[in-house]
């Protein structure tokens, strides 16, 4: 089974909850919770965006790679790209697999976009120009 329909079983997954919708990002499919993507497929492999700290631990035990969708030298640091999936694994071990990762990434997302409906986090005001900032010291 290809990687584009292993993925069009997670996005059905995905779709159960309501408030999942499809999109693209970087000209690929993926998935997006309150307007932020969470999960994709780029180049036939499943990325998902799980946090700097857990996305380190798939790099240390080489169960993924860094995803720099531009190949610029500048990955991103929240987002995995998986290692292929292993041959001898059946497509609905690689399903479920992949199932586990987009719902921990949504997990994720949701977390740190705090539920905002517009999926942005909100920004203090800049200061104002009567602070009474100290000068830096040269």
């Amino acid at each position: 089974m290809s990687a584009g329909k292993l993925f069009d079983e997670v996005l059905q997954n995905l779709l159960n909850d309501s408030a999942i919708k499809t999109s693209t990002m970087f000209g690929m499919r993926c998935a997006k919770i309150a307007g932020k993507a969470f999960v994709g497929l780029h180049t036939g492999r499943l990325i998902a965006k799980i946090g700097p700290v857990r996305a380190q631990q798939f790099l240390n035990t080489k169960k993924g790679e860094p995803f720099d969708p531009g190949n610029l030298g500048n990955p991103m640091r929240e987002w995995i790209m998986l290692a292929p999936p292993a041959i001898d694994l059946f497509p609905e071990e690689v399903v479920a697999y992949w199932i586990s990762i987009a719902e921990e990434a949504k997990s994720y997302v949701k977390t740190v976009s705090g539920g905002n409906k517009a999926g942005r986090k909100s920004t203090p005001p800049p200061p104002s120009s009567s602070s009474t900032s100290a000068p830096l010291s040269t």
